[in-house]
């Protein structure tokens, strides 16, 4: 700790220095929230277990085990998880909302009201496969395994679109971006989970037919659907409404200048994730994406989607 406070003393007075118009306690602030991107990316990169990386000419291929442990009251998986749905269900406008001196009331049982608003409400009575909360966790749970393993971010509040939480999510799996060149590229994500314990799983054909279309003709509708609906949503955003704009300017004209990576996830819950899980995806199976490809199958280290679905969605309701 100590160790960690000098360096933060250390590169506070570097960025006074570059900048001086910066107080102290501003260029500590900056530094810590640094130190803190670094400390995190330290954190996550002891959360899976790589198991095999695949270069195929332009794209890559990634087989993955989380190293999930729910006896650990913080584990860092599900916390991701969790700080993830509370992000794409634009869960941080009702903290916003419950601040104040002059609230006189219940605060916490306002604020359970409040998500439960926001978020889907799960249905027993549905097969898994089949629940909203399952099928959104595995987009929140491919996005926190595509942080780790590219350089991909996903800045956009997606799942707060839906007017009807308890409605699967309009468009595409995941809208993330990357830097190219000092040029912001949109990546689409395309997720799958599966507890079949076959190689490759029976989603797998489906999701490679969901990435072939992903850019054709209903596939652009829905893309740019969502995209207007982001457009409408960050208009306080100077930075994200231009980029979107250049987005939808663009899609219809050229969309492999907008689009820079489709990329496929299978969430594989108990079932060791294994290079056959993607074998349909690589050489000339990559058919969907011509600037290249990152594909993933991740494994859960023995526990079901289902499980950690519920215990991810409790954890966002109790916060």
């Amino acid at each position: 700790m100590l160790l960690f406070l000098l360096y933060c003393y250390y590169m506070s007075s570097l960025i006074i220095n570059a900048n001086s118009q910066l107080t102290y306690f501003e260029s500590l602030r900056k530094c810590l929230y640094i130190a803190g991107l670094g400390l995190r990316g330290f954190l996550m990169e002891k959360v899976f277990k790589e198991k095999e990386e695949i270069e195929d000419g332009i794209n890559n291929w990634y087989i993955l085990d989380a190293q999930i442990d729910l006896g650990d009251e913080n584990d860092a998986f599900i916390k991701a998880c969790v700080d993830r749905i509370n992000s794409a269900s634009g869960l941080e406008v009702i903290d916003e909302l419950l601040e104040g001196d002059d609230i006189n009331f219940d605060m916490e049982n306002l604020r359970e009201t409040l998500v439960k608003a926001v978020l889907p409400e799960d249905n027993p009575n549905q097969k898994p496969q089949l629940r909203v909360t399952r099928n959104e966790f595995g987009e929140i749970a491919a996005q926190v395994v595509l942080d780790h393993c590219t350089d991909i971010s996903f800045p956009f509040a997606t799942h707060s679109l839906k007017e009807n939480p308890d409605q699967p999510k309009l468009g595409l799996d995941g809208y993330g971006l990357v830097d190219l060149n000092n040029e912001k590229k949109l990546v689409i994500v395309e997720v799958k989970t599966s507890e079949d314990k076959n190689y490759p799983p029976a989603v797998a054909k489906s999701l490679l037919s969901d990435c072939r279309n992903a850019l054709g003709g209903k596939g652009i509708r829905k893309l740019t659907t969502t995209l207007v609906a982001m457009y409408r949503q960050y208009q306080s955003n100077d930075e994200l409404k231009q980029l979107l704009t250049n987005w939808i300017r663009g899609l219809h004209s050229e969309p492999e200048s907008v689009v820079e990576r489709i990329c496929p996830v299978l969430i594989r819950g108990k079932v060791t994730a294994r290079k056959e899980d993607l074998e349909g995806f690589m050489g000339s199976n990559q058919d969907y994406s011509p600037n290249g490809s990152d594909g993933v199958s991740c494994s859960m280290n023995g526990y079901e989607i289902e499980q950690l679905c519920q215990l991810a969605y409790e954890k966002v309701s109790k916060k």
